[in-house]
């Protein structure tokens, strides 16, 4: 006789998107130029009750093409977490993500909610930075760095980054994330940001890195690349 039984049942719920999931699709669409599907997948075991998962499947997409899926499957799944609501997001217990390339190949991840949770609060000081640039507010980006790793102000450097760039493809118009990866310095781990920033004739590349160590969530190392 079994000692213990085990009771598992999974399946899949073609269910309608809200609206905050649906505008994280959208978000997806925009940043990958991509095509999107979603579904809801629902399992239950006597052990830990019964779990909800939000999938999304992105397709058609030269980005998904030509960058490491690790990287943008990654970032997908914090672009779809962090448009839900905060009742949404307590319902799930993570994001799966498929892509599949011109070739058809596919690869699958999957980003438990913990995990997500923690790349909201680490994204929170690239955003800033990202949108202070975008809005030409370089005063405001030695206050988004940790004086520890970069002791020099940035703002005047940034700035003549930019207005570089600008001369030769016009004015800074927004950025795109499109990628985070856990990475390793000289002195621990990281989360490292990754985005283009576009401007009305081409578009150049950046990132910025935050410690992944929980409380430390200054900006510790940044890069463009022109």
């Amino acid at each position: 006789m079994r000692s213990l039984v085990t009771i598992l049942l999974i399946f899949a719920m073609v269910s309608c998107a809200s609206e905050t999931e649906k505008k994280s699709l959208n978000s997806v669409e925009e940043i990958y130029s991509a095509t999107t599907a979603y579904s809801k997948k629902s399992s239950f075991d006597v052990a830990q009750g019964t779990k909800k998962e939000f999938n999304i499947v992105v397709s058609n997409s030269k980005m998904i093409d030509t960058l490491p899926p690790t990287v943008t499957s990654g970032n997908i799944a914090l672009l779809v977490f962090e448009g839900l609501s905060e009742e949404e997001k307590k319902s799930y217990s993570g994001i799966s993500v498929d892509l599949i390339n011109s070739k058809k190949d596919s690869a699958s991840y999957f980003y438990p909610s913990e995990l997500l949770e923690s790349l909201v609060t680490k994204s929170g000081n690239f955003k800033r930075f990202s949108e202070s640039i975008v809005a030409g507010d370089f005063g405001k980006l030695d206050a988004l760095k940790s004086d520890a790793d970069i002791p020099i102000s940035i703002g005047e450097g940034v700035k003549k980054t930019i207005k570089n760039n600008e001369i030769i493809y016009g004015d800074l118009i927004a950025y795109q994330p499109f990628g985070v990866s856990e990475d390793r310095d000289e002195i621990g781990e990281i989360y490292q940001f990754q985005a283009n920033l576009v401007f009305e004739k081409g578009t150049i590349g950046y990132f910025v890195n935050v410690d992944k160590a929980e409380g430390k969530d200054k900006v510790i190392g940044f890069r463009f690349f022109e």
